[in-house]
């Protein structure tokens, strides 16, 4: 039996009925809205020391530019956050709609921490370029982790991180 052959029954859809993919789904959610407080902290942590960093190194109106971005996706994402740490888990079905929401914000985020790469990588100098491609890799991980829950989400974070500093290296 082929590798191939082995791997094949890890992305066969498996059908369930209606009722119990919204049930499934509404647990992906409240997982998902669980693991974004966490996910808040590290961003903001991650985007300070960047931002100090590269303000000390090479300032410039680009990272003004992303860290006003990120500032203000953090706090538009803060009373999500806030309301997500005080609330019960909230288990109700949910439709595949619902899953739609956290997955075009997964990409949307994914592609502004891939943009930092592609802003300060090209004119970067040797410890620069270490620090934020391991910054990067670390939001990477992070972001897997916590969009886990919603492999679309997950699968559109990374990709849209991984493309920007892919980019941003070459």
């Amino acid at each position: 039996m082929s590798v191939l052959q082995k791997l094949k029954p890890l992305f066969i859809r498996t059908d369930v009925s209606p009722k119990y993919a919204a049930q499934i789904r509404g647990e992906q959610v409240a997982a998902f809205k669980k693991a974004l407080p966490l996910g808040m902290a590290a961003t903001l942590v991650n985007s300070v020391i960047f931002v100090v960093y590269i303000f000390r190194s090479n300032p410039g109106p680009e990272i003004t530019i992303w860290a006003s971005i990120i500032g203000l996706l953090f706090l538009l994402g803060l009373p999500t956050s806030i309301r997500a740490w005080n609330s019960r888990n909230d288990l109700s079905p949910r439709s595949e709609s619902d899953l739609q929401k956290p997955v075009y914000s997964a990409m949307s985020f994914g592609m502004i921490w891939g943009s930092a790469p592609l802003f300060f990588l090209p004119h970067a100098d040797a410890s620069t370029l270490l620090m934020l491609t391991i910054i990067c890799a670390g939001m990477m991980s992070g972001g897997a982790y916590i969009f886990s829950t919603i492999p679309k989400a997950a699968f559109g974070f990374v990709c849209a991180l991984a493309f920007g500093l892919i980019l941003g290296i070459l």
